[in-house]
């Protein structure tokens, strides 16, 4: 991995929790200043903190992140895919390119909190049938966990990290109903509340991903929200990096989606 993919990977770490202040140790991290010239900086008025001792600040995590968005275009490994070129593939080719993913794990960033009613199973959802939805996707389980024996066989592990919006939209009721079909079906998916993503998101919403060795996916939209292909990124680093970054975002800051479910969003009575 390159020196720059690791400084952004480091960032994009810091920048996914929402704590108010800042260590000095992780303000440096972020700025790539001294302690010294951090100071500095809260004495002109640039940075905000406080004093936790007779030499050490605590740095305000807002100004920070809007003292480096001046200074640096890349930030976080998001900013790195918002600026890298690839190829435009269509929905059949990238369901195609995933059908042979090479071996390893394949990550999937679930964060669009929106799309138009085209799936079957979300029409019904849509049009207040959750009771029809609910069947549906129930009968689609043999399925995906056919899908899974196949992937397993082939050694890909895949994963899915889900971002959604609290509370929850008509949409993300029925991404948790779905997703608790999926795991019933074997399948693999954890829950990163939105409000975790509040300083990743300063920019831009965070994408809809798939990572796969070696290549990232970037999710491509209709202006009416329907999937549209993706931009297909082959560049080794940079899906290392956001490997290593989505399996370290849900070990350190996710929920089971069980868990999810029962304790932040109860579905009794929304089917």
């Amino acid at each position: 991995m390159s020196s720059a993919i690791h400084r952004l990977q480091q960032r994009t770490r810091l920048m996914a929790d929402a704590r108010t202040y800042l260590s000095p140790t992780d303000a440096q991290t972020l700025t790539g200043h001294t302690r010294h010239t951090l100071k500095l900086r809260v004495e002109e008025g640039t940075l905000v903190a406080h004093r936790v001792g007779n030499r050490t600040f605590s740095y305000r995590t807002d100004s920070v992140i809007a003292y480096c968005q001046r200074r640096h275009p890349e930030l976080t490994l998001f900013d790195r895919l918002a600026n890298t070129e690839g190829k435009l593939i269509t929905e059949q080719e990238l369901a195609d390119e995933l059908d042979h993913a090479p071996a390893g794990t394949w990550w999937t960033l679930a964060r669009r909190d929106h799309r138009p009613p085209d799936w079957p199973t979300w029409q019904a959802w849509y049009q207040g049938d959750t009771e029809r939805a609910e069947r549906a996707l129930a009968k689609q389980q043999s399925r995906w966990e056919q899908e899974n024996a196949r992937l397993r066989a082939r050694g890909v592990l895949r994963r899915t990290l889900w971002i959604p919006a609290q509370p929850l939209s008509g949409y993300g009721r029925y991404c948790l109903a779905r997703y608790l079909h999926v795991a019933a079906a074997g399948g693999w998916v954890r829950v990163l509340p939105a409000w975790k993503c509040t300083h990743l998101e300063q920019r831009r919403s965070l994408p809809d991903l798939e990572v796969v060795p070696g290549v990232v996916y970037v999710r491509r939209h209709t202006h009416l929200g329907s999937r549209a292909g993706a931009l297909r990124i082959q560049d080794p680093d940079l899906s290392g990096a956001l490997h290593e970054f989505l399996t370290w975002a849900s070990d350190r800051h996710a929920l089971s989606l069980v868990d999810f479910a029962r304790w932040r969003h109860p579905l009794q009575g929304a089917a």
